[in-house]
């Protein structure tokens, strides 16, 4: 995606711009914070980001325990982020262009977001001789696979997994703006802003 990409939002705006008023809206009452989740096994660019971010807040990364110490390198990496950064357009666009996180609005302390999230990393399948069970790494962080699983899940399902979780906003197939939430009776809620043409171009 292109710098100069725009979306609808009352208005043809620049994503960074669109992004920001999702995740810190003006006049919001109750009490929001935004996070990054970061893949880190992207390298490049995503390592270059959380090394950037880490200098202003603490990374919690969604491994535990001797996971944490033998695969730290490659870990998914949960980071408050402040809505006055001067460098916002440059980690949204960035983002946008690796596909490497997806962002958060949650309630509640950030290490208490970063445990229930961990809750969700390992799984258990059966193994595929059939006998006893293999423990998988569910890659719920990566933005081409979250969708999938949202839109899959029953609503007793979505609640657990969201839980303190408001809002996830993520880059769409086509490069777009995608979000996926509660409805407040249950279920999934997906809106999706699609890309303008660069008024440049």
């Amino acid at each position: 995606m292109m710098a100069g990409t725009h979306f609808y939002r009352s208005g043809d705006m620049p994503l960074p711009q669109v992004l920001h008023g999702h995740l810190w809206p003006l006049g919001a009452v109750r009490e929001q914070r935004a996070y990054l989740l970061l893949d880190s096994a992207r390298g490049g660019e995503a390592m270059a980001w959380l090394e950037r971010l880490a200098v202003d807040t603490q990374p919690f990364s969604l491994f535990q325990g001797g996971m944490a110490q033998a695969l730290g390198d490659v870990s998914p990496y949960l980071l408050p982020v402040a809505a006055e950064r001067p460098d916002w357009a440059d980690l949204v666009q960035s983002l946008w262009q690796g596909g490497w996180g997806l962002f958060l609005t949650a309630s509640g302390a950030p290490r208490d977001l970063a445990r229930h999230l961990a809750g969700f990393v390992l799984h258990s399948l059966p193994a595929p001789d059939g006998i006893g069970q293999r423990t998988m790494i569910f890659r719920f962080w990566d933005a081409r696979v979250l969708p999938l699983f949202l839109t899959s899940c029953p609503p007793e399902r979505l609640e657990l997994f969201l839980g303190p979780v408001d809002g996830v906003w993520l880059p769409a197939p086509d490069g777009g703006l995608a979000h996926y939430g509660q409805r407040p009776g249950g279920g999934l809620l997906s809106r999706h802003w699609p890309p303008l043409p660069d008024k440049g171009a």
